[in-house]
């Protein structure tokens, strides 16, 4: 008897101990996460010579700082490989050579073979693209992060160039459109109907016309308005996310049109039903 009264108590000082570290272990959130600035200048010239044409790079990104743990590590690799087109894997995904890539591939030009045009020193022979990118939204499980991109190589004015994505912490996915909506409501007529009605009401205008949407955008049942799939989350909201010239010209800049979460709620997928705040 006294020999099971041992193991009991054996047993009850492990169960104990076990619940002490459960309750112990902090559960990271998004709302736990530091992040790090990553600042980067880098100016190219043609043939090496700075009286010939220049291309200018400037990089300035958010990410979690890697030693935080492996939630957080992943979600740095992640928004390493969108940003910079690179495969999603910690080895491939490196910083370093995200930005090496880049920076190559932006600068392209500078190594055209003997180039008049570039070695005539001319202001519109200056080009430049500044990449930036940080977080827009992060609560429990759940990130959106924007990357946008001006660029100028040459003419009237610069490019600017913008897109989200969303990032599920607990399975360390990138999420979709798809993953956030009904099917059947992406692909009917009533979120279109919504964004219009919704763009309406923030231009505080009475029709597209008004408020420059492209003309063939237009007509009685409004069939090839888009549905943005750049979208993300800001508070209890769903932002779709139209960039230059992607509805109407230049001169309007980007087109943002923001959807109450509540009016979404029975076409939301049910893991994103449990963000609306109540």
């Amino acid at each position: 008897m006294k020999k099971n009264n041992t193991k009991l108590g054996l047993l009850g000082l492990i169960l104990i101990v076990f619940a002490v570290v459960s309750c112990n272990k902090k559960e990271l959130r998004l709302q736990d996460m530091e992040v790090e600035e990553i600042s980067i200048s880098e100016t190219k010239y043609y043939e090496d010579n700075p009286d010939y044409a220049s291309y200018k790079v400037g990089i300035n990104i958010q990410l979690p700082i890697s030693s935080q743990g492996d939630i957080f590590l992943r979600l740095r690799d992640s928004i390493i490989a969108q940003t910079f087109y690179l495969e999603y894997d910690s080895k491939e995904s490196s910083l370093d050579e995200g930005v090496k890539q880049y920076i190559e591939e932006k600068t392209e030009i500078m190594y055209e073979p003997d180039s008049e045009f570039l070695r005539d020193n001319r202001a519109n022979n200056h080009f430049w693209t500044n990449l930036e990118g940080s977080f827009v939204y992060q609560k429990d499980w759940l990130a959106s992060y924007r990357v946008g991109e001006d660029n100028y190589l040459g003419g009237a004015h610069p490019f600017r160039y913008t897109y989200h994505f969303n990032y599920d912490i607990d399975s360390g996915e990138v999420i979709r459109i798809e993953d956030i909506l009904n099917k059947d409501f992406l692909e009917g007529g009533e979120l279109r109907d919504m964004l219009i009605s919704q763009l309406l009401i923030q231009e505080e205008a009475e029709s597209l016309e008004e408020i420059g949407i492209f003309d063939f955008m237009l007509g009685d049942k409004l069939p090839d308005f888009p549905i943005s799939n750049n979208v993300y989350f800001i508070d209890d909201t769903l932002v779709f996310f139209y960039g230059q010239y992607e509805i109407r010209a230049y001169v309007y800049g980007e087109t943002r049109i923001k959807i109450p979460l509540k009016d979404l709620e029975e076409n939301l997928k049910p893991r994103f039903q449990t963000i609306i705040s109540k």
